[in-house]
């Protein structure tokens, strides 16, 4: 009896230990990188979350770039095909210059970015495309993604 207690109380557990480590890599959706765009009056600021075990590479090119989005979209939830569909490139930001916390693992790439602020004056919706070049240091492996955001202006 105490055989089967002690597994309910490890699978209990287990059960648990999953179910917080989905929940706490939701934001990723994949990726090991997040954005999250925030409109302010005259600019937008841009927030990166960045997934344990990776580092967002300091050197790396990196760029932003805008898209005015034409009138065909509505009604469809996938901001990367909806850019990519039904966008035309308005401005480009390249190389973009990030800023933040060395990684313990490597001083080559940032643990942590600082959040930044880009000019913004459109009207309109406008999409967002971000190339964000990182490593995993767990699995010793680089790769880009590209994040995208849509922002509905008046």
């Amino acid at each position: 009896m105490k055989r089967d207690t002690y597994l309910r109380i490890f699978l209990t557990g287990l059960f648990f230990l999953a179910n917080i480590s989905g929940l706490l890599a939701a934001d990723f959706d994949g990726k090991a990188v997040s954005m999250k765009v925030v409109h302010q009056e005259k600019f937008l600021e841009i927030k990166l979350k960045i997934k344990n075990g990776f580092g967002i590479q300091k050197k790396g090119p990196h760029d932003i770039s805008f898209y005015s989005l034409n009138s065909g979209y509505q009604g469809k939830n996938d901001p990367a095909k909806i850019i990519n569909e039904h966008g035309k490139k308005i401005q480009e930001i390249k190389p973009l210059q990030l800023s933040g916390t060395t990684a313990k693992q490597d001083a080559e790439y940032f643990s942590e970015v600082n959040s930044f602020k880009v000019p913004f004056s459109a009207a309109g919706n406008t999409g967002i495309k971000l190339k964000i070049y990182y490593c995993s240091f767990g699995d010793s492996f680089c790769s880009v993604d590209a994040l995208y955001s849509i922002i509905k202006t008046k």
